[in-house]
């Protein structure tokens, strides 16, 4: 908008309260006042000079209270948490970061798995991420429903086992998905947290933890021969 200077403004002494309109003639010093009648916007520009001081102040209003006329200032927060895929280190969203059979994304690139064990990743509320072995050989994650959970059948299924709780195994098989999130069903021959099996926890090669048992260390999880994504995965056991 080009802004109309007042003519003669400098010519009249008399101060006056009120914005002048622009190209009147007597406005006051160092004032104009420009109005668009078809925007309805105002734009007012004053000027005062103190004994040491100077200063000058614009104030523009939109009247028609559309917001694709409203100035505003857009600020890019990067205060809150970055996006540290890549770092090699695990978080809470990723399926993976920096291991063999990963990808620029962290996730895990073979189909075999849909989830990692460690951090539950990427399965929602009421599914744990669990070992499966329908054939010898043929290893899987899954994100499987938790028992006891609404999305389980029957109201009499015990809920998960916690740390070194037992009767994760039925059917002959251990089960995963009856441990608590993080852990793994063993059987007592792997660890002597347990009796007969128990749930241990899962750990990362990558970055072993100490395990809950004193006697159980993070060991390797799977045999050499399995598909790229999880060869750091461990849990603890009898080393």
């Amino acid at each position: 908008m080009v802004l109309a200077l007042c003519g003669g403004c400098f010519s009249d002494p008399e101060p006056v309260s009120s914005s002048c309109p622009a190209g009147s003639p007597g406005c006051p010093a160092g004032e104009t006042d420009t109005s668009d009648p078809d925007t309805g916007t105002s734009t007012s520009t004053s000027t005062s000079t103190g004994p040491s001081t100077t200063g000058t102040s614009t104030s523009s209003a939109d009247d028609t209270g559309d917001p694709d006329t409203t100035a505003a200032t857009s600020e890019t927060d990067t205060s809150g948490n970055p996006n540290t895929c890549g770092d090699g280190v695990l978080d809470d969203d990723e399926e993976c970061d920096g291991t063999p059979g990963c990808s620029d994304r962290c996730e895990l690139e073979s189909d075999a798995y849909e989830c990692n064990p460690i951090n539950n990743a990427p399965c929602p509320t009421n599914f744990k991420c669990s070992i499966i072995e329908p054939v010898p050989g043929n290893v899987q994650t899954l994100c499987l429903p938790v028992p006891g959970s609404p999305l389980v059948d029957g109201t009499d299924a015990p809920p998960p086992g916690g740390i070194h709780e037992s009767n994760c195994v039925y059917g002959g098989a251990p089960h995963d998905e009856w441990c608590e999130i993080g852990l793994a069903c063993a059987y007592s021959s792997f660890t002597n947290a347990c009796d007969v099996n128990c749930c241990v926890e899962f750990c990362d090669l990558t970055n072993p933890i100490s395990c809950a048992w004193e006697a159980d260390e993070c060991q390797p999880f799977f045999q050499p021969g399995i598909p790229a994504g999880l060869a750091h995965l461990g849990w603890c056991v009898r080393p």
